[in-house]
């Protein structure tokens, strides 16, 4: 199985921390070692001279008389830390031993020969290993030495000392191994529970994610946490209030008073599209809680131009128009198709013969005439439809023989050019409703290239009111009456800046002239 990034780290702190552990603990085991054998060297060589010096011990070698067990054995009942005696003799033989049985045998040890020169020997070795500690002391009497007094510490007895006094070091090592794997252990899995179960990696994943989406998109969105300090605005958000990467981390109220979200957040609740209107952007807003499982973290408000919803009226209204198109030819073909049946009933063929004729030349001419201009079939069906509209009214609609647009006219979307060409059109259309005159005609120019489309509308209505006309393109300005207008010329400017075209507009009393440039290459 595959170690976590985390699981890793912490692997690799236990590691280190118990390394660093040992090493402490085989220092102070080595120094301890240390202290206990040159303190029972100090001790063994101590009694060693005290004892060397008892007149008691000095008279038993001299007289032979060495029954010293009674004088010495309560020494080594008093002191743990000592093993045994012994006496020898300058024959080097034990004359006294605390053991007995040991009486009579040999000096052993080669370097305590040094003794019957007058030297203090200890014989002893390495302190990591088990073997006995002896002192050997000259025994003088009248300044002539008459034997070795031996103090010995067992192999077993010293090593036992040893151990015992290390046993703290070696508890405080395990108990401090125990603490540390159980408090990593423990900081694990809180850490965790704190992500959510997710690896640093993970999450800086997710949050890069989750930023680009958020910046992406077309929505203005900004949120706070649950004491309503700014954690995030997305580049639409700053770019529609004119705030900046600075306000993070302040309180929204001081930056954006335009949102109670304090009140949002104690409530629990959330907005759902809520028409609010903030300086001059007509908004949709949408509000949300946000929530750590069951715990309010804080809220998030987004917004979208309102326009969107225009937007979605008008191609729903452009929809309807060429289904109304659609309608009106079928009418228009039904009633052709009595006039056809009157004749034939009437049993006047020839004239059923040429009406047909003249109908069909009419209806193939017109429509080769516009199919071979306009390969939009969307596009197509609705400038048919709003030609049926303009004839109910005598209202001429024309496209010039130059027009052409293609089939295909990406990043600029059928829907758009219908919305373009619709209410610009309709604006025309409704301009002559208000016009006395008889020669009504309606201009209309297409023109496609590899960089750009231009669409152009002209009319002889009568001229755009010069009080209106630098603002017609403005959300809520018309010359019209009913509550639904004024959005028409919004949305179409909505398309240009969308496509970064431009606008051109001249007006006079004999003539009115509308150009939109939409872009199809970023310049």
């Amino acid at each position: 199985m595959k170690l976590k990034q985390s699981s890793k780290l912490l692997l690799f702190i236990g590691f280190v921390l118990t390394v660093i552990y040992t090493l402490i603990a085989f220092i102070l085991i080595m120094t301890e070692f240390q202290y206990v054998h040159d303190s029972t060297e100090r001790h063994v060589e101590a009694v060693a001279k005290i004892y060397a010096k008892e007149e008691d011990v000095v008279q038993g070698l001299l007289n032979n008389e060495m029954d010293l067990e009674q004088y010495l054995y309560p020494v080594f009942q008093v002191s743990d830390e000592l093993s045994y005696f012994a006496i020898y003799n300058n024959n080097r033989k034990i004359v006294g031993h605390s053991d007995s049985s040991k009486i009579g045998g040999m000096l052993q040890c080669e370097d305590a020969i040094n003794a019957y020169d007058g030297e203090e020997v200890l014989c002893e070795s390495n302190i990591f290993v088990k073997s006995d500690m002896q002192s050997f002391v000259p025994i003088y009497s009248d300044e002539m030495i008459v034997g070795i007094m031996s103090i010995g510490v067992s192999a077993d007895d010293l090593w036992y000392q040893k151990v015992n006094q290390v046993e703290r070091i070696i508890i405080i090592f395990v108990v401090g191994i125990v603490t540390t794997w159980g408090g990593l252990w423990f900081f694990s899995k809180k850490y965790q529970g704190r992500l959510l179960g997710y690896q640093p990696n993970e999450i800086a994943l997710l949050y890069s994610e989750n930023k680009s989406l958020i910046d992406q998109l077309e929505q203005a969105v900004i949120t706070v946490d649950v004491n309503c300090r700014i954690t995030t605005i997305n580049p639409m958000a700053m770019h529609m209030f004119s705030l900046t990467k600075e306000d993070i981390g302040k309180d929204i109220k001081a930056v954006f008073p335009y949102v109670h979200l304090k009140d949002i957040i104690l409530s629990k609740s959330h907005v759902e599209d809520e028409y609010i209107k903030i300086k001059q952007h007509k908004l949709i807003m949408n509000v949300y809680t946000l929530y750590q499982g069951s715990n309010v973290i804080g809220a998030t408000v987004i917004f979208r131009s309102y326009l969107e919803v225009d937007t979605m009226i008008n191609q729903i209204k452009g929809y309807r128009q060429i289904a109304s198109a659609l309608r009106s030819q079928k009418h228009e073909f039904q009633n052709k198709l009595h006039v056809i049946l009157g004749l034939i009933k009437m049993q006047d063929y020839e004239k059923a013969q040429n009406y047909i004729t003249e109908n069909v030349y009419k209806t193939n001419l017109a429509s080769d005439y516009y199919s071979s201009r306009i390969k939009d079939d969307r596009v197509l069906a609705l400038f048919i439809g709003k030609e049926i509209q303009c004839t109910e009214d005598n209202v001429q609609l024309m496209l010039t023989s130059d027009s052409f647009l293609g089939k295909d006219h990406t990043p600029i979307t059928s829907d758009d050019i219908i919305l373009v060409l619709g209410n610009l059109i309709d604006n025309s259309y409704d301009a002559y409703a208000k016009s006395k005159k008889v020669d009504k005609r309606i201009v209309v120019d297409i023109i496609e290239d590899e960089e750009q489309l231009l669409i152009t509308v002209i009319d002889q209505a009568g001229g755009i009111d010069p009080t209106l006309k630098d603002h017609i393109f403005e959300r809520g300005v018309t010359s019209k009456t009913g509550d639904t207008r004024g959005t028409g010329l919004a949305l179409v400017a909505e398309v240009i800046r969308l496509h970064d075209g431009e606008k051109l507009i001249e007006s006079s009393e004999q003539e009115t002239k509308i150009e939109v440039r939409l872009m199809k290459v970023k310049l």
